[in-house]
């Protein structure tokens, strides 16, 4: 097995320096499932962004941070 060595990522010094996104999945009391893509930036700790969709595709996430470029 080989050791891999992490070098922790720089810390951001000022607003929209650095963004962290993730998916969350969920399950209504219907059974239907849906995703939450939320958008985060790291030095203020503000949602920039947040999706929610049945479905979100990668196409679908270039359209929501377009807008966020406008």
């Amino acid at each position: 097995m080989t050791n891999v060595v992490r070098i922790p990522r720089p810390k951001a010094l000022f607003p929209s320096e650095v963004w962290s996104m993730d998916f969350v999945f969920d399950v209504l009391l219907s059974g239907r499932r849906f995703k939450i893509g939320p958008v985060v930036d790291d030095f203020s700790r503000i949602c920039i962004l947040l999706v929610v969709a049945r479905s979100i595709s990668g196409r679908d996430l270039v359209e929501e941070f377009k807008k966020l470029l406008i």
